[in-house]
Order: C-alpha cells, then sequence, then structure tokens
C-alpha cells in the first residue's frame, strides 16, 4: 500500500516535471522566432544599406486588411439613360457590361497635362466618375489609363475596373471604353499586412531594386488573386511600390508574393476586347467603323515605333 503511493507521486511529480519543461521549450521556441523575425528584417535593412538603395518614410496607416470580392457590373437602363445624357459624344452599351463613347469632337491632350487636368477633360464623359482615378498615359498605345477605386484605393489592371481613353496620332481623345465592378464586400477577417520594408526586401530578393535605387512611394491597392469564377473576382490587398518615380512594383500585402504588372501586356489586351466587342456592334452603328478603325491601327503599330513607358 505504501509502495503504491509512492509510485503514485513519482507519476504526478515527472507528470508536472514534464508539463514545466514543455513550457521552458515553447517559450524558448517563441523566443527564438521573435529573434529570428529581427534579424531578417535587421538583415533587409543591412542588405538595402550595402546596396545604397533608400526608401522614403512610409507611413500608410493601416496594419490590417481584408480581401475583397466583387463581380461586374452590368448597367442598368438608368445607368443607360445616364450615359444617354451625356453631352458631346455618342455612346452604346455592349453585352451590358461594356462601354463605348466616341466624342463628336476629339479633345486635344497636351504632353505635359497634368494628373489633374487630364482627369477634368476625360471624366465628364463617363458614367461614375468619381469611382475612377488617373493612372498613366501609356505612350507606346497612346491610351489613357483610369483604374476603378475601392474605398479610393486603386484596383490595378483588371479588365472588369478600368477606363481608357483611346488618343489619335495628334494626341487627341477619340473615344472611350468603360467597364466597372459591382459593390465589392470583404472575405473572411481582416489579416496583419507585411511591413513596408518587407515589401522592399521581398523585391531585391527578387533581382527587381538595383544599387542606387530610391523607393519614392508606396501606396496600398488591390491586385487580382482569383479570377472570374461565377461572375465574381477576388481582390487582394496589395502594395504599389514606386522605384525613382517611374518604376512600378505590385507585392501581396498579405502573403508577400509579387504581383506582374506588365502594363503594355495588359492594354494589348484591352485593345483585342475592346475589337471583339465592338465588331458585334451592327453595321448601322455610327460610331463602329471609326472606333475599330482607331483600335486595328493600334493592334499593329510597329514594335520599333513604341516607347515603352510604365
Amino acid at each position: 500500500m505504501q509502495w503504491g503511493n509512492i509510485k503514485t507521486l513519482f507519476i504526478l511529480c515527472f507528470l508536472i516535471l514534464d508539463v514545466y519543461l514543455l513550457f521552458q521549450f515553447l517559450e524558448r521556441q517563441d523566443q527564438a522566432d521573435l529573434n529570428l523575425i529581427g534579424s531578417q528584417e535587421q538583415s533587409i535593412e543591412d542588405q538595402l544599406e550595402s546596396e545604397n538603395i533608400t526608401m522614403e518614410n512610409i507611413n500608410l496607416n493601416v496594419s490590417e486588411e481584408s480581401y475583397i470580392s466583387a463581380a461586374q457590373r452590368e448597367f442598368s437602363t438608368e445607368g443607360q439613360r445616364e450615359l444617354a445624357g451625356l453631352e458631346g459624344q455618342e455612346s452604346v452599351v455592349i453585352s451590358d457590361n461594356y462601354i463605348v463613347s466616341l466624342l463628336d469632337e476629339p479633345i486635344s491632350i497636351s504632353e505635359d497635362a497634368t494628373a489633374d487636368e487630364i482627369s477634368s477633360l476625360v471624366t465628364p464623359h463617363i458614367l461614375a466618375p468619381e469611382s475612377y482615378t488617373y493612372w498613366d498615359w501609356n505612350t507606346e498605345h497612346n491610351v489613357l489609363i483610369f483604374f476603378q477605386t475601392n474605398d479610393d484605393r486603386p484596383i490595378y489592371f483588371n479588365q472588369s475596373a478600368v477606363m481608357l481613353g483611346f488618343l489619335n496620332d495628334q494626341n487627341e481623345l477619340v473615344f472611350l471604353s468603360q467597364t466597372m465592378l459591382a459593390e465589392a464586400e470583404s472575405q473572411e477577417e481582416q489579416q496583419p499586412l507585411i511591413e513596408p520594408i518587407r515589401a522592399a526586401g521581398i523585391l531585391y530578393t527578387q533581382n527587381q531594386l538595383f544599387s542606387e535605387d530610391h523607393i519614392s512611394s508606396m501606396n496600398l491597392g488591390y491586385f487580382t488573386r482569383v479570377p472570374l469564377q461565377d461572375g465574381v473576382q477576388v481582390f487582394a490587398p496589395t502594395y504599389n511600390v514606386v522605384v525613382n518615380g517611374e518604376r512600378n512594383y505590385f507585392v501581396n500585402a498579405i502573403e508577400g508574393v509579387p504581383s506582374p504588372s506588365e502594363a503594355n501586356r495588359f492594354l494589348q489586351d484591352s485593345i483585342d476586347l475592346a475589337i471583339t466587342n465592338v465588331q458585334t456592334l451592327s453595321n448601322d452603328q455610327e460610331l463602329k467603323e471609326p472606333v475599330l478603325n482607331l483600335l486595328e491601327a493600334k493592334q499593329q503599330q510597329p514594335e520599333e515605333n513604341r516607347s515603352e513607358i510604365e
């Protein structure tokens, strides 16, 4: 009887010791992980400094975000009436979700026009102009790019959320195309965003940053994570990292995965899509011929006559 009590006591003591040792191990493992993270972050800073890669003091005032999902918007009868009320243009809605608007008179765009000046000339000719932000004048295709926004954050390079202004050889705006996403919904719970320095480190390890580069800005927007499925797309919070004021890179702000920017490929696909849509119009649509002529000229533009800009 006495030996049984002693044996039970030993078992309890060993159980308590095992629990104690387990807690010690977990605590040391957590500390090791924290030290590793700290050393990695320090290593990123050291690597950038060794290459003399500098970075603006970036404060985005956001630490958590969620993925969002949205379907392509179909323009209702009311929206089409609103579009018909826009003066100085002929507009048509194709397949309920793709707008083409031919201007009665081309609008001259100065080569040194500011973003605000370009926006003021273009946005009066589209639906919901407050939902778009000017992105770039792509001189290779001579197209003005406006991205749709969600909570004032751009949705980058998505065919369902873009407005394009097509210019002729005299830098005159001739016609516009427009697509739009319906109201977005948050997916699951908010998740922590990676620090901007980590986004810079990811680009560095991907050989996208070079000696003497300067990260001039970093902004938060959205990039397609899951393409169109059952009419819905999923978008990831994404850093737009601007290097030397001209090169644009995109890094998933939750997963830390770079996203391809390929602005020229996007525009070539946009031109092909516009041609496919406009070709479905009946021949009695007055805008069909002039729009197709300009689109096909851009599609056939010789590569050697283009100057790349992103």
